[in-house]
């Protein structure tokens, strides 16, 4: 366990500049801010079998998924995840098994899909969460889900003032995505 340390500024060649969390590892009441992960994923934290809570997780950059967090069989939860970028999940990327629980995304950007969240398999949850004011794509490219792209569970919700150039601003789904009791409003799309 990791709990109330301040990460910041790291740079690197690989996944989770900021920390790499694998087999159950856990990041508790810590700060993680101003990494940069060139040419991988998860620019704040990279989250393999472990859990994440309670943490502020703001101004991360990768290259690939997950600019603020990368999970994978994780859980992300109480956590605000703010004002960071990557080329899809500009705060979140959730991949197989990951649960995002009762955090705020917010002011994140992704280049293509998920400006908030993208939620890459149908395992994927998100639980009681905000998303918020979070942009997808920029002028000269195709983006979808400003809040939240892809499959999964999406419950008790709020996705608000999220802005996307092509299409589901609020939330873009597709296959087996499931969206329950959950507020979508006030989103944007540009095209």
């Amino acid at each position: 366990t990791w709990d109330g340390f301040t990460v910041q500024n790291g740079q690197m060649a690989g996944d989770g500049a900021g920390a790499y969390l694998r087999e159950k590892v856990r990041l508790s009441h810590c700060k993680v801010r101003n990494n940069v992960s060139v040419d991988n994923d998860g620019g704040g934290v990279y989250c393999y079998y472990s859990t994440l809570e309670d943490c502020d997780i703001e101004g991360n950059t990768c290259s690939y998924n997950g600019g603020g967090v990368y999970a994978y069989q994780s859980t992300v939860s109480n956590c605000r995840i703010t004002n960071n970028t990557a080329n899809y999940g500009g705060g979140v990327y959730l991949s197989y098994g990951a649960k995002l629980l009762s955090c705020r995304i917010s002011h994140n950007q992704s280049a293509y899909d998920g400006g908030g969240v993208h939620a890459y398999a149908s395992s994927a949850q998100i639980r009681n969460c905000l998303v918020d004011n979070n942009t997808a794509g920029t002028s000269s490219n195709n983006s979808l889900g400003g809040g939240v792209y892809g499959g999964g569970t999406l419950v008790n919700t709020t996705i608000v003032r999220n802005l996307s150039v092509v299409a589901g601003a609020g939330v873009y789904g597709f296959n087996d995505a499931s969206v329950t009791n959950c507020i979508v409003w006030g989103n944007i799309v540009l095209d």
